[in-house]
């Protein structure tokens, strides 16, 4: 594996020339690039790294390799270690195939439902912030 020091910046950028090759019609290229990086991203998650980038990654592999039920698990995976970024789910072309998998739409609305209990707990917490930094102090 050539991706250095098990930092693993590499695979992405793998992973997206290999989207690449296939938007330019070459699949063996694009296929042999996948396999680099899903060599390194399976050996991470069978090491036990706790990122939800690795599965995110292979998800979105096995989505342009036509396994979208792999993908998915993938996708929950990354889920269940904390993956939370809606805005990838909703704006991220290589996901395309498996948006219409009702495990995925499903997927979307957990992300979804999350982000928002945490945006209300960030709003209440400033809101108490506010309060208490509005209170007067008393100085003895």
């Amino acid at each position: 594996m050539r991706h250095g020091s098990g930092i693993g910046h590499g695979t992405l950028a793998t992973t997206l020339l290999g989207f690449a090759c296939l938007a330019a019609g070459d699949s063996a290229r694009a296929n042999a690039l996948f396999d680099e990086s899903l060599a390194f991203l399976e050996a991470m998650v069978s090491q036990g790294a706790d990122t939800p980038r690795w599965p995110y990654e292979i998800a979105l592999i096995l989505a342009a390799r036509g396994d979208p039920e792999r993908g998915i698990t993938q996708l929950e995976s990354a889920y269940d270690l904390g993956f939370r970024w809606m805005w990838m789910l909703q704006l991220e072309p290589m996901l395309d195939p498996l948006r219409g998998d009702p495990r995925f739409l499903r997927l979307t609305e957990r992300v979804r439902d999350d982000v928002d209990v945490m945006r209300s707990q960030l709003e209440a917490n400033d809101s108490i912030s506010s309060v208490r930094d509005n209170v007067p102090r008393i100085r003895l």
